[in-house]
């Protein structure tokens, strides 16, 4: 909610996701560093675990430059023993068909399972 030109307005509509009747959707691919609900945070203590998550967003060096980097790299703590990051993740869209034989785009999660945590289910109740 922004106050403009002496208005409320409601912004940041483009994060929000659809609840499916049947399967799921996920919350975390786009999100507003300004306001996260704890489940969306993961807190990391290995080595394999930072890995995975660099190797998920990381393809090559020059990544750790771009701005999506620069949004979800890990934030460690004084000690370096554990990091806090963000449960977020990449699409790997695909195009179906609809009954009627247009095309569509699907958004599903990009390799979930090479995450260091779970994705965070989309519901009602998600705040």
């Amino acid at each position: 909610i922004v106050h403009f030109q002496g208005r409320l307005r409601l912004t940041g509509f483009h994060s929000s996701r659809k609840i499916p009747r049947e399967g799921k959707s996920y919350v975390g691919a786009e999100f507003s560093s300004g306001y996260l609900p704890p489940k969306m945070i993961s807190k990391i203590t290995t080595d394999s675990d930072l890995d995975k998550f660099r190797n998920y967003f990381l393809k090559n060096e020059e990544d750790e430059t771009s701005e999506l980097w620069k949004k979800v790299k890990p934030k460690f703590i004084e000690n370096k023993t554990a990091a806090y990051l963000v449960k977020t993740f990449k699409y790997a869209e695909k195009l179906e068909n609809a009954s009627n034989g247009d095309h569509f785009q699907e958004e599903e999660p990009e390799s979930p399972d090479s995450l260091p945590y779970d994705l965070v289910v989309a519901s009602p109740a998600f705040d």
